[in-house]
C-alpha cells in the first residue's frame, strides 16, 4: 500500500518529468539570413538563439553557405561550423511523434553531413548536435530568394525553420586540457566526430591551444571536410606550429581543392625548413606538372632522386614530366631506369612505349605495349596503341587483330572502331571502312567524328560530293572542328569552288589548323 506522502512524491516526480519532456520537445523557431547580406547571422540550436558572425564558431550550428562568388543568387542551404551533423529525413512520420531515440537511430548507420543544400519548404532534417550534446529535428518553413544583390540595401533572403531539441543533461565543466585529452582519446579510437567535438570545446576554452587546432584539422580530414581542415591547420600555423608535417598536410589539401599555386607555396614552406624532405619535393613537382611548369617539376624530381636514388617512382614521375615537356629521349631513359628497379611496373612500359612512338621507334613501342599486355591482358588501351604502332610499320593484319581485341574488351570503345576503319582504308578496303563507320553513325547519329572519318574515306575514293556532305554534317554538329573545315576546303577546291574553299581555309586557320596557311597561299591568290 502506498502512503499518502509517497503518493504525493510520485505525483510530483511525474509532474516534473512531464515538464522536462515538454521542455525537450517544445517547438522553437529559427531563422538564417544570407551570409553575404546585412542581416547575416548564425543559429545556435543548443541555446536556441541567433549568433553574430563575430562570435566563436563553436556556437554556430547553422550558418548560410552563400559565398561571394554566388552573388547575386542566394544559396538555399546551410553549413555547420562546429561539427553539428545533418541527415535528411524522408519519413515525415517522425515529425508526428519525435523522440531522441528515433533520431539517434538514424545516426547509427549514417554519420550525416556538415552542410545542406537545395533546401525546400517542408524538408525535414535530423541533427546530431555539437559536442554530442543531443539531437534536433528541423522542419523548413520558408526559403526565400529575391534574386537581388545582397550586398546593397535590405536583405530579404532567408531560411525560416521550426525545430525541436533533445538536449542531454549538462556535463561537469572541464578544463581545456581535459577536453583536449578526451579529444586525443577519441581520435585514437578513430571516433573522429567525437574527437572534433572535444577539440571544439578545447579551443572554446583556450583559443590559443595550438595542437587542438591541429587535431581539429586532422579530424576534419578524416571526415572529408577538406576546406574546414585547411582553415584549422592554417590557424595552428598562425599560432606558431610551423613544421614540415603541417605545411605538407596543408599543401596536400590545397591540391585536393584544386589550388595548385597555394599547394606549391606550402610545399616550399616545408622545403625551406628541411631540404631533405622527399615528400615535399615530389608533391611540389606534381603541382608544377599540373600547372604545366614541367621544367620546375623535373628539377624537383631530380632532387628527390638525389635523396632516394633507389625509388622507381621518382624516375617514373620525372619521365612523365619529360614526356609532357616534349623531351622524349630523356623520358625514355627515365622509364628504362624505373623498369630496371621494378621490372613488373606496367605503367613504366606503357609510357616508355608512348615516348618511343614520339621518336618513331615503332618496333620498340610494340615490344613495350606487348609487355604491358603480358602484365595486364585486359588493358584495352595498350591493344589500341599497339595497333597504331603496327600500322606505322605496315603490319596491318596485326593492327586489325589488336583493334578487334580492344573492341572485344569494350564494345563501346569508339576510337577502336575508328582505328579499324582507318586500317581498312589504308589497305584500300574502302567498303569495309565505310561499313564500320555507317554502323557507328547508326548508333551515334550526333557524333561528328564518325562523319568526319567517313568523309576522309570518301576523299580517298574521290567521292567528293559524299565527302562534302559528311564534312557539312560534322561541322553542323561541331562548329569548332577546324579539321572538318580544312578537309571541306580541300574538297571544294577539287570541285573548283575557290571562294568556298578560301572561306573554309580561313576558318580552319582561325581554329588553329597549322596546314591551313600553306593552302591559303597556293589556293587563295
Amino acid at each position: 500500500m502506498i502512503t499518502s506522502n509517497k503518493a504525493l512524491l510520485l505525483v510530483f516526480l511525474a509532474f516534473i518529468f512531464a515538464l522536462n519532456t515538454q521542455a525537450q520537445t517544445e517547438t522553437k523557431k529559427g531563422k538564417l539570413w544570407n551570409i553575404q547580406g546585412t542581416n547575416a547571422g548564425a543559429w545556435d540550436l543548443v541555446e536556441g538563439k541567433e549568433r553574430f558572425i563575430t562570435e566563436s564558431d563553436s556556437y554556430k550550428d547553422l550558418i548560410n553557405n552563400t559565398t561571394q562568388d554566388d552573388l547575386p543568387e542566394f544559396t538555399e542551404g546551410w553549413e555547420s561550423k562546429n561539427n553539428t551533423r545533418f541527415i535528411k529525413v524522408k519519413n515525415k512520420a517522425l515529425l508526428a511523434s519525435p523522440s531522441e531515440q528515433a533520431i539517434a537511430e538514424l545516426f547509427k548507420t549514417d554519420q550525416g553531413t556538415s552542410s545542406v543544400t537545395k533546401l525546400k519548404d517542408g524538408d525535414l532534417y535530423a541533427a546530431k548536435l555539437r559536442g554530442d550534446q543531443g539531437y534536433a529535428l528541423i522542419i523548413i518553413k520558408e526559403v526565400k530568394n529575391d534574386h537581388k544583390n545582397k550586398r546593397k540595401g535590405n536583405n530579404l533572403d532567408h531560411i525560416f525553420f521550426d525545430y525541436i531539441t533533445f538536449i542531454k543533461p549538462a556535463q561537469p565543466d572541464l578544463s581545456a586540457t581535459d577536453y583536449y585529452q578526451q579529444g586525443l582519446a577519441e581520435f585514437n579510437k578513430k571516433n573522429f566526430i567525437g574527437a572534433l567535438s572535444a577539440f571544439d570545446m578545447t579551443t572554446t576554452k583556450d583559443p590559443k591551444m595550438t595542437n587542438a587546432f591541429y587535431y581539429k584539422g586532422l579530424s576534419k580530414i578524416e571526415l572529408g571536410d577538406n576546406e574546414g581542415a585547411v582553415e584549422e591547420l592554417n590557424h595552428a600555423v598562425e599560432l606558431g606550429k610551423k613544421d614540415c608535417d603541417i605545411y605538407t598536410k596543408i599543401a596536400q589539401l590545397n591540391a585536393k581543392l584544386g589550388d595548385h599555386d597555394l599547394a606549391v607555396e606550402n610545399y616550399t614552406n616545408c622545403i625551406k625548413l628541411d631540404t631533405s624532405k622527399t615528400e615535399a619535393y615530389t608533391g611540389r613537382a606534381q603541382e608544377y606538372y599540373l600547372l604545366s611548369k614541367y621544367q620546375l617539376g623535373i628539377n624537383d624530381y631530380s632532387k628527390a632522386i638525389q635523396i632516394q636514388p633507389g625509388d622507381f617512382h621518382h624516375y617514373y614521375n620525372r619521365g612523365l614530366a619529360y614526356n609532357e615537356f616534349g623531351k622524349y629521349y630523356e623520358a625514355n631513359s627515365d622509364f628504362t631506369k624505373a623498369i630496371e628497379i621494378y621490372p613488373q611496373y606496367n605503367y613504366a612500359y606503357f609510357y616508355r612505349a608512348s615516348s618511343k612512338v614520339h621518336i618513331e621507334d615503332y618496333n620498340g613501342a610494340i615490344a613495350d605495349y606487348t609487355k604491358v599486355i603480358e602484365l595486364d591482358p585486359k588493358d584495352k588501351i595498350s591493344y589500341f596503341n599497339r595497333a597504331f604502332a603496327y600500322r606505322n610499320v605496315m603490319n596491318y593484319p596485326a593492327a586489325t587483330a589488336d583493334y578487334n581485341k580492344a573492341i572485344e574488351l569494350d564494345p563501346n570503345f569508339n576510337e577502336a572502331y575508328y582505328g579499324l576503319a582507318q586500317t581498312k582504308a589504308e589497305t584500300k578496303d574502302y567498303k569495309g571502312a565505310v561499313d564500320i563507320l555507317n554502323n557507328l553513325i547508326a548508333k551515334h547519329p550526333n557524333e561528328g567524328t564518325a562523319y568526319y572519318n567517313r568523309g576522309l574515306i570518301f576523299v580517298e575514293e574521290k567521292k567528293d560530293k559524299e565527302a562534302l556532305a559528311d564534312f557539312d554534317k560534322a561541322i553542323s554538329l561541331n562548329p569548332r572542328d577546324g579539321e572538318s573545315y580544312y578537309n571541306r576546303a580541300v574538297v571544294k577546291a577539287e570541285l573548283k569552288d575557290k571562294s568556298g574553299a578560301c572561306t573554309d581555309l580561313n576558318k580552319a586557320k582561325e581554329l588553329g589548323v597549322s596546314d591551313a596557311q600553306e593552302m591559303i597561299n597556293t589556293t587563295c591568290k
